[in-house]
C-alpha cells in the first residue's frame, strides 16, 4: 500500500510539472496573456539563472553533508549503528525496507533538515526544485544504504526525500532574502552557499522583497485535555484504566510567522515561490501524566506548519484575487499529549475577497498524507510495557486531509480568524510495536481567535484551540481524546 502512495505523489508531482510547462508554451502563443500575466505575477524571483548547472558540485555536496554527520556518528558518538563496512555497502539486496522506531523529533525533524542540505546542494549549484529533489533523494538512499546499519527506513526514505526538498526550498529562499539584511542570518540558514560560492565561484542571481508578512507573537497558554477508552483496559501494571483528565496549568508561548510571495492572485511554474511557514512552541508546567516520570512535570508543545505552493494560476474577479493549483502541507507537533506529522501534497485554492473597509481570506487544501504519523495513546500515557524492544509512542499512517483557512481584517485594527484541520488516517500494518493495531485515526483541530492592532507593529490578540480525536482500532479497545488550550498573545509585526 505504501508503495502506491509513494507512486501516487510521484504521479501528482510530475503532473503539476507537466501542466506547467505545457500552460508556459500555450500562453507564450497569446501575447494578450502575457502582457496579463505580467501585471498579475508579484514580484516573482527568478533563482534559476541562465548559467551553467554544477551537477557535479551537487553531488559533492550531498556526499560531503552525509560523511560529515555520518563521522560524527561514527566516530565522536561512536554509535554502533554507524560502524559500516565496505562489504555492508555491497550487499544492499539483503537489507530489507522497514519502518523504524527512532526518537520522534530525529524522524520528523532532523531527517527532514538532513535532507534540506541536500537540497540546498543542489539549489546552490543553480540546479532547479525538481533536480534538487532528485538530489535528495539519492542522498536519502545513500544515509540508508551506506552509512548505517540498520535496515533502510521506510518513514525516512520519504521524509528526508519529500520534506527534506520542502525545507531545504524554504531555507533557501529565505538565505537569499536574508543576505541584504543580515548576512549572518543568511549563513545559518544556508551555510552550503558559501561552499559552493568559494569552489566553483556561484552566488545565486535573485530579486528580494518577497516577504509580505513577517511577525513574532509570545504570550501564555493553558490547557485541559481528557482521555476515555470504549471498554476496560488492564494495563502491564494490573490496573483498569479509567477515564482520565489532565491540566497543563499554565506556559509560556511563542511562535515566529513568515508569508513569503502574495497568496492570492498568485501565477507561478516554480515551486515554493509562494509559501507561509510557522514555526513556535511552549513550555510550562506538566499535568502529572506522561510517557517517562521526569516528563510528569513538564509540558511542552513544539511545532512547525508550511504550506507551499508546487504551482499556481491566477483567477480574476470583480473585487477578488484568487490563486489555484497544487500545494504541499509540511506539518509537524509534538506536543507532552499528542503527537502528529503529515507530508500532505493536494489541490489549493487562495482567495481574497475586498470590501470597502475590510476584507476577508480564505483558503482550502484538500490533500492526501503520504505518510503521516500521530500518537498512540496506549504507548504516550505509559499503559503498556515500554521496555519491549518494539516499542513505539507514536503509529505511522496515511490517507486524506483537509485544510480551511478562514480570516477577516477591518482597517480598523480588528481581526478574526477560524482554522480547521481534519484528517482521516490509516494505520499501516506490521510497524515496529510490540502492542499495537492498525486502525483509524481520526483527527480535527478547530482554531480561533480574535486580534485587534494597538499600532501599525503591536497587537493584541486570544486564541482558542480545540483538539479532538477518535482512534478507532482492529483489536483493542478504541480511545477518545480532546485537549482545548487558550492563548493570550502579544504580536510583533515587521512588515
Amino acid at each position: 500500500m505504501l508503495k502506491k502512495v509513494v507512486c501516487f505523489s510521484a504521479a501528482l508531482f510530475l503532473c503539476g510539472f507537466v501542466f506547467s510547462e505545457n500552460t508556459i508554451s500555450e500562453s507564450a502563443a497569446d501575447e494578450s496573456v502575457i502582457d496579463n500575466q505580467e501585471k498579475i505575477v508579484f514580484n516573482e524571483q527568478v533563482l534559476e539563472t541562465k548559467d551553467k548547472k554544477h551537477f557535479l558540485m551537487a553531488f559533492s555536496g550531498t556526499l560531503a553533508s552525509n560523511l560529515v554527520i555520518g563521522s560524527y556518528n561514527r566516530f565522536v558518538t561512536k554509535s554502533s549503528w554507524a560502524q559500516v563496512t565496505f562489504d555492508d555497502i555491497c550487499r544492499p539486496w539483503e537489507r530489507e525496507v522497514k519502518f523504524d522506531r527512532d526518537w520522534y523529533w530525529t524522524n520528523f525533524v532532523l531527517h527532514p533538515y538532513q535532507g534540506g542540505l541536500y537540497h540546498l546542494s543542489a539549489r546552490n549549484s543553480n540546479l532547479n526544485f525538481y533536480e534538487g529533489l532528485f538530489f535528495t533523494t539519492l542522498g536519502s538512499a545513500m544515509w540508508e544504504y551506506c552509512f548505517e546499519l540498520n535496515a533502510p527506513s521506510t518513514n525516512d526514505l520519504v521524509y528526508t526525500s519529500i520534506g527534506g526538498s520542502v525545507v531545504g526550498e524554504m531555507l533557501y529562499r529565505l538565505s537569499i532574502e536574508s543576505d541584504s539584511i543580515a548576512p549572518l542570518a543568511g549563513f545559518v540558514i544556508n551555510p552550503l552557499k558559501h561552499l559552493t560560492k568559494t569552489i566553483i565561484g556561484f552566488k545565486p542571481q535573485a530579486t528580494r522583497g518577497n516577504i509580505k508578512e513577517l511577525s513574532i507573537r509570545t504570550g501564555f497558554s493553558a490547557a485541559k485535555a481528557y482521555a476515555s477508552l470504549s471498554s476496560d483496559f488492564e494495563t502491564y501494571r494490573g490496573e483498569t484504566f479509567k477515564d482520565s483528565g489532565e491540566t497543563f496549568p499554565a506556559s509560556i508561548c511563542a511562535d515566529f510567522s513568515v508569508v513569503y510571495g502574495n497568496p492570492y492572485g498568485h501565477y507561478s511554474n516554480k515551486p515554493y515561490s509562494q509559501f507561509e511557514l510557522s514555526i513556535g512552541g511552549a513550555f510550562g508546567k506538566g499535568s502529572g501524566s506522561a510517557l517517562q516520570k521526569w516528563q510528569e512535570k513538564i509540558m511542552w508543545d513544539v511545532f512547525i506548519t508550511s504550506n507551499g505552493m508546487l504551482f499556481s494560476r491566477p483567477i480574476e474577479g470583480e473585487n477578488t484575487e484568487t490563486s489555484i493549483g497544487m500545494v504541499l502541507d509540511y506539518d509537524f507537533r509534538w506536543h507532552t499529549f499528542m503527537m502528529l506529522s503529515t507530508l500532505s501534497p493536494g489541490f489549493c485554492i487562495k482567495q481574497k475577497i475586498n470590501f470597502e473597509k475590510s476584507d476577508f481570506q480564505w483558503q482550502f487544501h484538500g490533500d492526501v498524507c503520504l505518510l503521516a504519523t500521530t500518537e498512540l495513546y496506549y504507548y504516550n500515557r505509559n499503559l503498556v510495557d515500554t521496555d519491549a524492544y518494539l516499542s513505539s509512542e507514536y503509529s505511522y499512517c496515511f490517507g486524506p486531509e483537509i485544510v480551511l483557512y478562514t480570516q477577516w481584517n477591518a482597517k480598523s485594527g480588528h481581526k478574526l480568524f477560524c482554522n480547521l484541520k481534519a484528517l482521516a488516517l490509516y494505520d499501516f500494518k506490521n510497524q515496529k510495536q510490540a502492542f499495537g493495531s492498525t486502525g483509524w485515526e481520526y483527527l480535527c483541530f478547530l482554531t480561533g481567535g480574535y486580534e485587534f492592532a494597538l499600532n501599525e507593529n503591536i497587537s493584541l490578540g486570544v486564541e482558542d484551540e480545540l483538539y479532538l480525536k477518535e482512534s478507532v482500532y482492529a483489536s483493542l479497545p478504541d480511545v477518545f481524546s480532546v485537549m482545548n488550550t487558550g492563548k493570550f498573545f502579544v504580536r510583533f509585526s515587521f512588515l
